[in-house]
């Protein structure tokens, strides 16, 4: 019997050190930009609004306004539409310290419900990226990259 609280504490440790483990970045800083860049694209697809905004920084700024206002349009366009299909091409990241910038180019096609028409959108892009902290699985913090501002040069700036 009294091997349970020393099983319990090694337990404890273990899964603390797999958490910490699974929580650290992987890949380079460019490679964790691409995978953010795919999952903002998944996201989209899916038309899931909090795996969009995931991929925001908190104090976005840029095309389409504040974090709050690309919110309230996600669930304008994801109510009213049928799919939404995105494509980001693949992007030229330089990466500085703490921020990154990539420029890439964005086809966004919105299809209307029951077939009833499809809108099209694309647009060159640049993105400013910035590391932020937060926590994974709610205990491990773990700094990753978000999108802090975005800029189009042409196309879709009537989509906001």
């Amino acid at each position: 019997m009294p091997y349970r609280p020393v099983i319990a504490v090694v337990l404890v440790i273990i899964l603390f050190g797999a958490g910490w483990v699974t929580s650290r970045p992987r890949g380079s800083e460019p490679e964790q930009i691409r995978r953010l860049l795919l999952q903002a694209q998944d996201a989209a697809r899916a038309k899931n609004i909090s795996g969009c905004l995931s991929c925001l920084s908190s104090n976005y700024k840029g095309a389409g306004g504040s974090r709050d206002e690309i919110r309230l349009f996600l669930l304008s366009v994801f109510r009213d539409t049928g799919t939404v299909d995105v494509v980001v091409n693949e992007p030229t990241i330089k990466v500085t310290g703490e921020t990154a910038t990539a420029e890439t180019h964005v086809n966004i096609t919105v299809r209307a419900p029951k077939g009833s028409g499809n809108t099209s959108y694309s647009s060159d892009v640049t993105l400013e990226f910035c590391k932020e902290e937060h926590k994974r699985y709610f205990i491990f913090p773990v700094r990753e990259w978000r999108i802090s501002s975005a800029r189009l040069k042409t196309g879709i700036g009537n989509l906001f």
